[in-house]
Protein backbone atom coordinates (compact mmCIF):
# COMPACT_ATOMS: atom_id res chain seq x y z
CA UNK A 1 0.00 0.00 0.00
CA UNK A 2 1.64 3.54 -0.72
CA UNK A 3 2.39 6.13 1.82
CA UNK A 4 -0.22 8.89 0.67
CA UNK A 5 -3.27 5.62 1.03
CA UNK A 6 -1.52 4.37 4.65
CA UNK A 7 -2.10 7.81 6.01
CA UNK A 8 -5.17 8.84 4.63
CA UNK A 9 -6.33 5.68 6.43
CA UNK A 10 -4.17 6.16 9.36
CA UNK A 11 -5.94 10.10 9.77
CA UNK A 12 -9.34 8.87 9.35
CA UNK A 13 -8.95 6.07 12.31
CA UNK A 14 -7.75 8.38 14.01
CA UNK A 15 -10.15 11.23 13.67
CA UNK A 16 -12.97 8.12 14.33
CA UNK A 17 -11.29 6.99 17.86
CA UNK A 18 -11.41 11.48 18.93
CA UNK A 19 -7.62 11.88 17.66
CA UNK A 20 -8.05 15.06 15.72
CA UNK A 21 -4.78 16.49 15.54
CA UNK A 22 -1.84 17.58 17.36
CA UNK A 23 0.93 15.04 18.86
CA UNK A 24 -0.58 12.07 18.97
CA UNK A 25 -1.62 12.39 15.24
CA UNK A 26 1.65 13.18 14.48
CA UNK A 27 2.99 10.13 16.05
CA UNK A 28 0.54 8.06 14.39
CA UNK A 29 1.65 9.42 11.09
CA UNK A 30 5.32 8.63 12.45
CA UNK A 31 4.68 5.07 12.88
CA UNK A 32 3.06 4.20 9.60
CA UNK A 33 5.94 5.35 8.10
CA UNK A 34 8.29 4.05 10.20
CA UNK A 35 8.47 0.15 8.38
CA UNK A 36 9.05 1.99 5.01
CA UNK A 37 11.67 4.70 6.60
CA UNK A 38 13.49 1.94 8.32
CA UNK A 39 12.43 -1.78 7.23
CA UNK A 40 12.42 -4.54 10.08
CA UNK A 41 14.99 -7.51 9.66
CA UNK A 42 14.52 -10.99 10.96
CA UNK A 43 16.90 -14.09 10.62
CA UNK A 44 16.26 -16.38 8.43
CA UNK A 45 18.06 -20.18 8.52
CA UNK A 46 18.78 -22.04 5.16
CA UNK A 47 20.38 -25.33 5.26
CA UNK A 48 22.83 -26.06 2.23
CA UNK A 49 23.02 -29.38 0.68
CA UNK A 50 25.95 -30.61 2.36
CA UNK A 51 24.24 -30.06 5.90
CA UNK A 52 25.38 -26.67 6.54
CA UNK A 53 23.02 -24.01 8.54
CA UNK A 54 22.95 -20.72 7.20
CA UNK A 55 21.65 -17.24 8.86
CA UNK A 56 20.97 -14.34 6.93
CA UNK A 57 19.06 -11.14 7.53
CA UNK A 58 16.17 -10.63 5.65
CA UNK A 59 13.54 -7.45 5.45
CA UNK A 60 9.95 -8.62 6.98
CA UNK A 61 7.83 -8.65 4.63
CA UNK A 62 4.64 -6.74 4.84
CA UNK A 63 1.94 -8.58 2.01
CA UNK A 64 1.52 -11.32 4.27
CA UNK A 65 -0.81 -12.09 7.05
CA UNK A 66 2.17 -13.91 8.58
CA UNK A 67 2.39 -10.93 10.81
CA UNK A 68 -0.09 -11.45 13.09
CA UNK A 69 1.89 -12.27 15.99
CA UNK A 70 4.13 -9.18 15.03
CA UNK A 71 0.74 -7.01 14.69
CA UNK A 72 0.04 -8.30 18.36
CA UNK A 73 3.48 -7.31 19.69
CA UNK A 74 2.92 -3.89 18.74
CA UNK A 75 -0.51 -3.50 19.68
CA UNK A 76 0.72 -5.05 23.07
CA UNK A 77 3.31 -2.51 23.80
CA UNK A 78 0.85 0.20 22.18
CA UNK A 79 -1.45 -0.33 24.52
CA UNK A 80 1.44 -0.94 27.57
CA UNK A 81 2.16 2.98 27.13
CA UNK A 82 -0.74 4.38 26.62
CA UNK A 83 -1.98 3.00 30.09
CA UNK A 84 1.69 3.64 31.59
CA UNK A 85 1.00 8.13 30.32
CA UNK A 86 3.17 7.66 27.43
CA UNK A 87 0.62 8.25 24.78
CA UNK A 88 3.23 9.06 21.63
CA UNK A 89 5.01 6.12 22.41
CA UNK A 90 1.28 4.69 22.22
CA UNK A 91 0.43 6.45 19.08
CA UNK A 92 3.60 5.43 17.43
CA UNK A 93 3.60 1.65 18.10
CA UNK A 94 -0.19 2.17 17.03
CA UNK A 95 0.83 3.51 14.11
CA UNK A 96 3.44 0.72 13.02
CA UNK A 97 0.85 -2.20 13.40
CA UNK A 98 -1.36 -0.06 11.71
CA UNK A 99 1.26 -0.32 8.20
CA UNK A 100 1.13 -4.40 8.60
CA UNK A 101 -1.95 -4.57 8.97
CA UNK A 102 -3.35 -2.48 5.72
CA UNK A 103 -0.38 -4.31 3.62
CA UNK A 104 -1.30 -7.37 5.06
CA UNK A 105 -5.11 -6.82 3.10
CA UNK A 106 -3.06 -6.20 -0.41
CA UNK A 107 -1.72 -9.13 -2.89
CA UNK A 108 1.87 -9.34 -2.94
CA UNK A 109 1.35 -10.31 -6.42
CA UNK A 110 -0.20 -7.32 -7.64
CA UNK A 111 0.40 -4.88 -5.16
CA UNK A 112 1.95 -2.24 -7.64
CA UNK A 113 -1.00 -2.00 -9.49
CA UNK A 114 -3.69 -2.58 -6.96
CA UNK A 115 -1.87 0.20 -4.90
CA UNK A 116 -1.92 2.60 -7.57
CA UNK A 117 -5.87 1.91 -8.42
CA UNK A 118 -6.64 2.38 -4.29
CA UNK A 119 -4.84 5.91 -4.26
CA UNK A 120 -7.74 6.94 -6.18
CA UNK A 121 -10.19 5.38 -3.71
CA UNK A 122 -12.00 7.57 -1.05
CA UNK A 123 -11.26 5.95 2.39
CA UNK A 124 -14.53 4.20 3.52
CA UNK A 125 -15.13 7.03 6.60
CA UNK A 126 -18.64 5.07 7.53
CA UNK A 127 -16.81 1.76 7.73
CA UNK A 128 -14.27 3.11 9.54
CA UNK A 129 -16.41 4.98 12.24
CA UNK A 130 -18.47 1.95 12.77
CA UNK A 131 -15.67 -0.38 13.33
CA UNK A 132 -14.41 2.02 15.87
CA UNK A 133 -17.66 1.94 17.72
CA UNK A 134 -17.58 -1.47 17.61
CA UNK A 135 -14.84 -2.20 18.51
CA UNK A 136 -13.95 -4.14 21.91
CA UNK A 137 -10.58 -3.88 23.85
CA UNK A 138 -9.65 -7.33 24.06
CA UNK A 139 -6.42 -9.27 22.56
CA UNK A 140 -8.87 -12.27 21.78
CA UNK A 141 -11.08 -9.58 19.72
CA UNK A 142 -8.04 -8.30 17.95
CA UNK A 143 -6.48 -11.90 17.37
CA UNK A 144 -9.85 -12.72 15.87
CA UNK A 145 -10.11 -9.73 13.64
CA UNK A 146 -6.80 -9.99 12.36
CA UNK A 147 -7.22 -14.13 11.37
CA UNK A 148 -9.43 -12.34 8.68
CA UNK A 149 -8.04 -10.27 7.27
CA UNK A 150 -5.86 -11.13 3.98
CA UNK A 151 -5.43 -10.17 -0.01
CA UNK A 152 -8.11 -8.48 -1.98
CA UNK A 153 -8.97 -6.91 -4.77
CA UNK A 154 -8.54 -3.17 -4.27
CA UNK A 155 -12.03 -2.00 -3.38
CA UNK A 156 -12.49 -4.41 -0.94
CA UNK A 157 -9.03 -4.49 0.74
CA UNK A 158 -9.62 -0.92 1.25
CA UNK A 159 -12.61 -1.65 3.56
CA UNK A 160 -10.58 -4.31 5.08
CA UNK A 161 -7.85 -2.31 6.24
CA UNK A 162 -9.69 0.58 7.58
CA UNK A 163 -12.14 -1.38 9.52
CA UNK A 164 -9.07 -3.46 11.19
CA UNK A 165 -7.69 -0.20 11.93
CA UNK A 166 -10.03 0.82 13.31
CA UNK A 167 -10.85 -2.11 15.70
CA UNK A 168 -7.28 -2.04 16.63
CA UNK A 169 -7.14 1.79 17.37
CA UNK A 170 -10.21 2.18 19.79
CA UNK A 171 -8.79 -1.39 20.96
CA UNK A 172 -5.00 0.46 22.25
CA UNK A 173 -7.20 3.81 23.43
CA UNK A 174 -9.71 2.13 24.99
CA UNK A 175 -10.10 3.35 29.15
CA UNK A 176 -7.63 2.31 31.74
CA UNK A 177 -10.54 0.35 34.20
CA UNK A 178 -11.39 -3.54 33.05
CA UNK A 179 -15.42 -3.87 32.51
CA UNK A 180 -17.05 -4.93 35.63
CA UNK A 181 -18.09 -8.26 33.97
CA UNK A 182 -14.58 -9.33 33.18
CA UNK A 183 -13.61 -8.63 36.68
CA UNK A 184 -16.97 -10.24 38.21
CA UNK A 185 -16.21 -13.57 36.33
CA UNK A 186 -12.84 -13.71 36.92
CA UNK A 187 -13.38 -13.17 41.15
CA UNK A 188 -16.17 -15.99 40.31
CA UNK A 189 -13.97 -18.27 39.02
CA UNK A 190 -11.30 -17.72 41.47
CA UNK A 191 -11.82 -20.45 43.85
CA UNK A 192 -12.47 -23.28 41.28
CA UNK A 193 -9.28 -21.87 39.77
CA UNK A 194 -7.49 -22.51 43.49
CA UNK A 195 -8.62 -26.18 43.62
CA UNK A 196 -7.36 -26.77 40.02
CA UNK A 197 -4.26 -25.25 40.76
CA UNK A 198 -3.53 -27.32 43.49
CA UNK A 199 -4.98 -30.75 41.97
CA UNK A 200 -2.70 -30.26 39.08
CA UNK A 201 0.22 -29.21 41.63
CA UNK A 202 -0.09 -32.51 43.85
CA UNK A 203 -0.37 -34.67 40.92
CA UNK A 204 2.78 -33.72 39.72
CA UNK A 205 4.54 -33.88 42.73
CA UNK A 206 2.77 -37.62 43.01
CA UNK A 207 4.38 -38.77 39.49
CA UNK A 208 7.23 -37.44 40.54
CA UNK A 209 7.32 -39.01 43.26
CA UNK A 210 6.30 -42.33 42.06
CA UNK A 211 8.58 -42.49 39.01
CA UNK A 212 10.83 -44.60 40.79
CA UNK A 213 8.53 -47.40 41.78
CA UNK A 214 6.35 -47.26 38.93
CA UNK A 215 6.22 -45.38 35.80
CA UNK A 216 2.64 -46.44 34.86
CA UNK A 217 1.43 -44.45 38.58
CA UNK A 218 3.64 -41.42 37.32
CA UNK A 219 2.40 -41.55 33.87
CA UNK A 220 -1.04 -41.80 35.29
CA UNK A 221 -0.32 -38.95 37.59
CA UNK A 222 1.03 -36.79 35.34
CA UNK A 223 -1.90 -37.10 32.82
CA UNK A 224 -4.25 -36.01 35.69
CA UNK A 225 -1.85 -33.20 36.55
CA UNK A 226 -2.34 -31.97 32.66
CA UNK A 227 -6.25 -32.59 33.09
CA UNK A 228 -6.71 -30.14 35.74
CA UNK A 229 -4.69 -28.09 34.12
CA UNK A 230 -6.75 -28.44 31.03
CA UNK A 231 -9.72 -27.62 33.14
CA UNK A 232 -8.54 -24.22 34.43
CA UNK A 233 -8.55 -22.72 30.27
CA UNK A 234 -11.43 -20.66 30.84
CA UNK A 235 -9.69 -18.92 33.78
CA UNK A 236 -6.65 -18.07 32.02
CA UNK A 237 -8.83 -16.79 28.91
CA UNK A 238 -10.28 -14.38 31.33
CA UNK A 239 -6.93 -13.15 32.44
CA UNK A 240 -5.27 -12.79 29.22
CA UNK A 241 -8.05 -10.14 28.74
CA UNK A 242 -7.15 -8.49 32.43
CA UNK A 243 -4.19 -8.19 31.06
CA UNK A 244 -5.02 -5.43 28.17
CA UNK A 245 -5.69 -3.49 31.00
CA UNK A 246 -2.51 -3.70 33.16
CA UNK A 247 0.17 -1.35 33.30
CA UNK A 248 2.55 -4.41 33.87
CA UNK A 249 5.02 -5.75 30.95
Amino acid sequence: MRLSTHKAITRAVACAVGVRGGPLLEAMLRGVEEPDRNPEEEIQARVSRRGNVYLTARRVRHHTAGNRGRIMKRLWKARRCWLKGRPAEAAFHLGYALHYIQDACVSADSHGEDEARMQGMPVPLQAIDAAAAAAKPSPSFLEQALSRIGPSQPRIALENASVASALAAAAVFAPAEPPAPLVEAIEARKPRHRLLVTLALSSALAGFAAASASIAASMLAFAAALAFYAMDGEYRKLRKELKWFSRRG
